[in-house]
């Protein structure tokens, strides 16, 4: 139906916050006598006041075309409970998400990495419902019953409160607990597969965040990592403290170091899982270079999540492709307007294999901050070091990691 790709282009175009809860079919659009669309009769009418002015209208008769309309579609809405017309609303754009995702439309029952889903696509399936349906969907409910069906009654479940610090596993009280800082969406997702293959004594947590203030504005990286370790030092006012993230969550807990070492606190752990230097730590030659890393990244296949051709149409788009393409942009912008400090404790940074050799980590210009910085590579790229086929690699050198530095 036209209502249905109407919301689609709005949405693809612009973000869910753009697709309108009703669409009208209506014969005509009330005009004043140059031509000029009148938006203000029209909304006096859907808002159930009488239109001023009608005389400034050329086609007076348009508006009780617009009130009928209003009145057949509000009656159609309300024909049904409100709990169905929401679970119909959920069910629709979980099917949507799926479908987009995997290529095609897909059954009910259907299961969704038998359907060719991958684990990276499962990670991007539930950052688009948590941004389109705003509540989160546990990656562990999802993995339960990787279904339309399933994922659809996991999202019918209560909304559990998030707390800001999370138990992800129990461990040896005696040992300094792991904490694991979410990435650029504020959640912990990414690293449901990483989780399940620790080999670690310590207890992991989890820092739940939001990077962006209650008016909507964005949060600078140090003002995020600021409000963590206020975080973390109450829920462990003493003793050393183990971090790492990845991307985005790393340069947060870079910046979560370097503040609690100027507090006094002890680092016995960073993990940098594969975190590229802000834009700002850069000289302007190595930003030309980064620059050219990332156009050769895009051209080579399995470097990036989107293809040649898709970063091609972005650069013609006037709007992200979706919303969480929009969130990874303004993740992004927060990302390289970092100004990052000199941090003298030791940094285990852990690279991908799968890279733009020298120029794409510019691991010389981490070490211009961080001297004691080692480097430990690992399977995969950047998009899917965190995915269910690398991540066992990546558990056993984190572990591993962890274990030298008497923190695991």
């Amino acid at each position: 139906p036209l209502a249905h790709r109407i919301r689609a282009v709005l949405r693809s175009q612009g973000s869910p916050a753009h697709v309108p809860s009703v669409v009208l079919a209506v014969d005509d659009l009330p005009t004043t006598h140059n031509g000029k669309l009148s938006e203000g009769a029209a909304r006096d009418v859907l808002n159930g006041s009488a239109a001023r002015n009608l005389t400034a209208l050329r086609n007076p008769g348009s508006l009780a075309s617009i009130a009928a309309a209003y009145q057949a579609a509000t009656v159609a809405t309300t024909a049904e409970s409100p709990d169905e017309a929401t679970a119909d609303r959920v069910t629709g754009i979980v099917r949507r998400v799926f479908g987009e995702l995997l290529g095609s439309p897909v059954a009910d029952d259907v299961n969704f990495f038998d359907a060719g889903g991958t684990s990276r696509q499962s990670m991007t399936l539930l950052r688009r419902l948590r941004l389109e349906l705003d509540r989160p969907l546990p990656m562990d409910a999802f993995l339960a019953e990787p279904t339309v069906t399933g994922v659809t009654r996991a999202l019918s479940a209560p909304v559990e409160e998030q707390r800001a610090v999370e138990a992800l596993r129990p461990g040896d009280p005696a040992l300094p607990p792991l904490y694991l800082i979410h990435g650029a969406y504020g959640d912990l997702d990414s690293f449901q597969f990483l989780l399940e293959h620790l080999a670690v004594r310590c207890a992991v947590r989890g820092v739940n965040g939001s990077l962006t203030t209650p008016d909507g504005a964005r949060r600078p990286v140090a003002d995020v990592a600021a409000a963590h370790v206020a975080e973390v030092t109450a829920a462990q006012p003493d003793g050393p403290m183990s971090l790492a993230g990845y991307s985005f969550g790393g340069l947060v807990a870079y910046e979560m170091a370097c503040q609690l070492v100027a507090a006094g606190r002890e680092v016995a752990f960073l993990g940098l899982l594969d975190v590229r230097p802000p834009v700002r730590g850069l000289t302007r030659v190595e930003q030309l270079v980064k620059r050219a890393a990332a156009v050769l990244a895009t051209l080579t296949p399995g470097l990036r999540v989107r293809s040649p051709i898709q970063a091609v149409a972005d650069l013609f788009r006037n709007a992200p492709r979706s919303a969480d393409a929009a969130e990874e942009a303004a993740a992004a912008g927060t990302y390289d307007q970092y100004v990052w400090r000199p941090y003298g404790g030791r940094v285990t940074f852990f690279r991908v294999t799968r890279r733009i050799p020298v120029i794409e980590h510019f691991m010389y210009a981490w070490r211009r901050v961080a001297p004691d910085l080692r480097t430990v590579d690992t399977p995969g790229a950047h998009h899917d070091m965190l995915g269910r086929e690398n991540s066992v690699v990546l558990a056993a050198r984190l572990s591993e990691q962890l274990r030298t530095s008497g923190a695991g």
